[in-house]
């Protein structure tokens, strides 16, 4: 049986808001061969969804040794957002 997060069914809420029923667009930020892999963003209404997830404070966003750009985009975000 798996754990139960404790915070699940807020971000699952906090989510849902955002998307159901709202036109989104997909942007194809890279593809890597080598795990058959590919990777983007999801936009609703010209915001970033994870740069939103990330700001409600619901996900954070994990340190790559070769981060994709989006990843910097957002941190930036962040950055500036609690200065």
């Amino acid at each position: 049986m798996p754990r139960r997060q404790p915070f699940a069914w807020p971000a699952r809420e906090f989510l849902r808001s955002k998307v159901v029923g709202k036109p989104c667009t997909f942007e194809l930020e890279e593809t890597v061969a080598a795990i058959g892999k590919s990777f983007g963003n999801v936009f609703i209404n010209g915001d970033n969804l994870a740069a939103s997830i990330v700001a409600a404070g619901w996900a954070k966003v994990r340190r790559a040794p070769r981060p994709l750009l989006s990843c910097i985009r957002i941190l930036l975000l962040l950055y500036f957002s609690q200065a």
